[in-house]
């Protein structure tokens, strides 16, 4: 029997279900963000995404790098809005672009969610 595992809050379901097998949604790693998986279209929850300086922070604390010690800051259609972290090197991005689509190879940093509990969903 597959399980599947979500991440649910007590006041809304704050990311888009998408079942995997075996993956947790989200993995809360500090106090103040949440790394996500790096899912194509996965993104932050309206409201959950992280200033710049932030992303910095919370960014850098789940291992994402800075090149010449800069953000990248752009607008890309394949990259998640907001902070995330390549899976190809590990490069922090900050996206301008609140439009995008992530492609599926960027892991979004958003602000932690309060509340959190996880379930697990049968089929």
């Amino acid at each position: 029997m597959a399980r599947h595992r979500v991440v649910l809050t007590s006041f809304a379901l704050l990311i888009q279900i998408q079942l995997m097998k075996g993956i947790n949604l989200i993995m809360t790693e500090t106090p103040d963000a949440s790394l996500l998986p790096n899912t194509p279209g996965m993104k932050c929850a309206p409201s959950y995404d992280l200033t710049q300086e932030d992303c910095i922070r919370e960014a850098t604390a789940f291992g994402g790098t800075l090149f010449n010690d800069k953000l990248a800051l752009g607008y890309w259609r394949n990259v998640a809005f907001g902070c995330s972290i390549s899976t190809r090197g590990g490069r922090i991005f900050y996206n301008l672009n609140f439009r995008s689509v992530n492609d599926g190879t960027y892991n979004p940093v958003c602000r932690a969610l309060e509340n959190e509990r996880e379930v697990t969903l049968l089929p």
